[in-house]
C-alpha cells in the first residue's frame, strides 16, 4: 500500500495504464538523452540505438594516434605486452633488445574477462 501511494505521488496522482506508462518512460528517456548526449563515438550500434530512440547527435570517430617505439639504453631488453577480450581472450608479448630486434615472443590465453587481466597473465 505504501509503494502504491508513493508511486501515485511520483506520478502526480495520475493512474496510467501499462501502455501509457511505457510510452511516458520512453518519452522521458528520449528527452533526458537528447539533453545529455551531444557528441557520441560513431559505431553501427550507436547509430541504430539513436535512430530507434529518435535522438539526434553529432557522431565523431576515434582518431588513430601515432606511437613510436623508443629503444632502451645500453644492454637492456624491453617487454611490450598486449591483451584482448572478446570472442577470443588472449595475451601476447615481445622482448626486444636495445636495437629493436625481437629476442623472444609469446602468446597465450586465459579465462580472464579483462584486458588488464590478460596482460598480467
Amino acid at each position: 500500500m505504501i509503494s502504491v501511494q508513493r508511486g501515485r505521488r511520483r506520478l502526480n496522482q495520475i493512474k496510467y495504464t501499462s501502455q501509457e506508462l511505457y510510452h511516458k518512460i520512453i518519452y522521458d528517456m528520449q528527452l533526458y538523452l537528447q539533453r545529455k548526449l551531444v557528441d557520441v563515438q560513431d559505431s553501427i550500434e550507436t547509430r541504430i540505438l539513436m535512430s530507434r530512440l529518435n535522438i539526434e547527435v553529432r557522431y565523431h570517430t576515434k582518431q588513430a594516434e601515432q606511437s613510436k617505439w623508443n629503444s632502451p639504453e645500453g644492454d637492456v631488453m624491453m617487454l611490450n605486452t598486449d591483451g584482448v577480450v572478446g570472442e577470443f581472450n588472449g595475451f601476447g608479448g615481445v622482448f626486444r633488445n636495445w636495437q629493436g630486434s625481437m629476442e623472444l615472443a609469446f602468446i597465450g590465453s586465459s579465462p580472464s574477462k579483462s584486458v588488464i587481466g590478460q596482460e598480467l597473465c
